[in-house]
């Protein structure tokens, strides 16, 4: 028996085309949905790192006022190492100030995650990306600048030890060890036993000297990193605000 259908070629064109549109829609459509999700992502992300350098920003205010504090005690001591009579009051106000060292607590948790997620693809303004990655990776020199300063303000003051006597309260006081810059910052000094035979002393003014040139060039490197990190802030919120 001779078959007289004839194959509804017009039809399966048709309904194969409405399959291949179908699964191109839906491609579409993932993909706007993917990237809605990535752009949210971004700005999610960019807002973190604006939080970060907020904190960062209220960081380095606050350890350049002291820096600054510091440099000041440094110079005052300097500057009256042949002064007479002492002036106390002065002498026990710049041997405190002097102690106080600036510890840097910058707050990198959304680059950290960033980096370590692989998410930077999120970030499509290339040039702010790599903008944020320089900023971030080029911090190292100023952490160690501020262990340095800690490190030679605990050296100054082990060397004012001899003159000195201080009120230390119970919680912070050392177990035979040395005065950290800890302990010194909940120190109170109560009497300068020898004023004239401190600011005698070659050693420990010597080491004053080198300390206030060290924390100018540490005020300096420090205030252009609040610079650095404000523009930063600033570039990164424009993107936001896009």
């Amino acid at each position: 028996m001779q078959d007289s259908q004839k194959i509804p070629w017009k039809r399966i064109a048709t309904e194969g085309a409405a399959i291949v549109v179908s699964i191109l829609i839906a491609f579409s459509i993932d993909a706007w949905w993917q990237e809605r999700a990535d752009r949210a992502d971004e700005a999610a992300s960019l807002a973190r790192l604006v939080r970060d350098l907020g904190d960062d920003i209220l960081d380095l205010d606050g350890n350049l006022e002291r820096a600054r504090t510091g440099l000041h005690a440094a110079r005052w001591l300097a500057e009256n190492r042949d002064t007479r009579p002492v002036d106390i009051s002065a002498l026990k106000q710049a041997l405190f100030d002097i102690g106080h060292c600036s510890v840097l607590l910058l707050n990198s948790s959304e680059y950290t995650s960033l980096r370590s997620s692989g998410d930077f693809r999120l970030i499509r303004d290339k040039e702010l990306l790599q903008t944020i990655t320089a900023f971030y990776e080029e911090r190292a020199f100023l952490y160690q600048l501020h262990e340095k300063d800690c490190d030679d303000s605990q050296d100054v003051v082990q060397l004012t030890m001899p003159f000195v006597r201080l009120t230390i309260p119970p919680l912070f006081r050392p177990n035979g060890g040395s005065i950290g810059w800890i302990m010194w910052d909940q120190a109170m000094v109560e009497e300068v036993v020898d004023p004239a035979g401190l600011l005698r002393d070659a050693i420990l003014i010597n080491s004053v000297v080198a300390l206030a040139a060290d924390r100018q060039f540490l005020i300096e490197i420090a205030d252009s990193a609040l610079q650095d990190t404000k523009r930063l802030q600033a570039a990164i919120q424009g993107e936001l605000d896009k």
